[in-house]
């Protein structure tokens, strides 16, 4: 089975600008870099549940899974492998082989030939890809927390800013052991403001990094027909089909209030040390200490969240029957993975 070469993966968070960079990296004639389909996430990092793949029912389970996924996430990606078409094209029966065979069929209808993949906790899999994927690269996207928590506690079906807060700590301190991990050649790290107050300069070096050449389309990303079709897929994507929005960062200045803010720093200290944000709020005050530290606990910040609550975005119609109809799939592939015959005999 042919292998990806070179692939390129985001490390990134909920709302840190990683549909932007995705957008810009898939109109390089380069690469490819369609929606998030979080095949790793929910399939590959779980492969041990469907046990030995040498039996039909168990690879059959597999194939069948896939495929339901690529059917009815709300991501797309172009072609869309049908159960005949793996069954057929994948010899080894590994999950390895099936991810690159989902990626590269799809890439054959374009003339590209590196992937680019955003997936949600890419960091967690790091040993997994780089023992498949010892060419890999990394960009590493990191925004502004504020700007982060503000921006996440607007999506539909969010809690509120301890809750986005606490969310936003546990991803940094992985995607920051993640980093640290890696060594300079294999990672590249951008800073979301950067990005857009000094688009081009970011993206030379970006491409410097890739080891491909920076193409001035990159910065028309939102021309293309998969930015305008993207955009209107989800009420978190709709930027995707405007320019570059230079003055998109800071916002949260006017939206939250000191105590909000302070909070928000004292969750995402690392952060804002490691990548040189400065602070607004020297330190918490009396109240906000007492907050931070019952709002660690899950039961005491659920009961504080009410106090920092946003006005939501709505979810389109469409959207919520998309979600409805992944929720429902992914349902089946548990109930139906609880019933296969894993049990592996082991020797010792």
């Amino acid at each position: 089975m042919t292998k990806l070469k070179q692939p390129v993966f985001l490390i990134c968070g909920e709302r840190s600008g990683s549909n932007l960079i995705r957008a810009i990296m898939n109109s390089h004639s380069a690469f490819f870099a369609p929606m998030p389909l979080h095949l790793m996430r929910l399939l590959w990092a779980k492969v041990d549940a469907y046990g030995d793949l040498s039996k039909d029912e168990n690879w059959d389970a597999l194939i069948r899974h896939t495929c339901m996924i690529l059917r009815d996430q709300v991501g797309t990606i172009g072609k869309r492998s049908q159960e005949e078409d793996i069954r057929e094209n994948v010899s080894e029966r590994s999950f390895e082989d099936i991810f690159n065979y989902v990626y590269l069929s799809a890439m054959q209808e374009t003339t590209k030939k590196r992937l680019f993949l955003k997936e949600l906790y890419v960091h967690q899999f790091l040993p997994l890809i780089l023992a498949h994927y010892p060419d890999a690269k990394f960009v590493y996207q990191v925004r502004d927390p504020r700007d982060v928590v503000l921006s996440m506690m607007k999506l539909p079906l969010q809690g509120g800013l301890l809750w986005a807060s606490h969310v936003l700590r546990e991803e940094q301190e992985g995607f920051l052991n993640a980093y640290h991990t890696l060594t300079a050649d294999r990672v590249f790290v951008q800073r979301y403001e950067d990005l857009l107050e000094r688009p081009e300069d970011v993206l030379k070096s970006l491409c410097e990094f890739l080891e491909v050449e920076f193409e001035e389309q990159m910065l028309e990303f939102h021309k293309t027909k998969e930015s305008k079709d993207s955009s209107g897929k989800s009420v978190a994507w709709k930027n995707l089909a405007q320019p570059l929005m230079t003055n998109n960062h800071g916002k949260y200045r006017n939206a939250l209030t000191r105590l909000e803010i302070s909070l928000i720093e004292a969750y995402g200290e690392r952060v804002l040390e490691a990548f040189e944000y400065e602070r607004d709020v020297s330190a918490l005050s009396s109240r906000g200490k007492l907050i931070y530290r019952l709002s660690r606990f899950g039961r005491a910040r659920n009961q504080f969240d009410k106090l920092f609550k946003k006005k939501q975005l709505a979810l389109t119609e469409e959207e919520r029957l998309q979600r409805e109809k992944l929720a429902a799939t992914l349902q089946t592939i548990r109930n139906e993975r609880s019933r296969l015959d894993t049990c592996v005999r082991r020797t010792y």
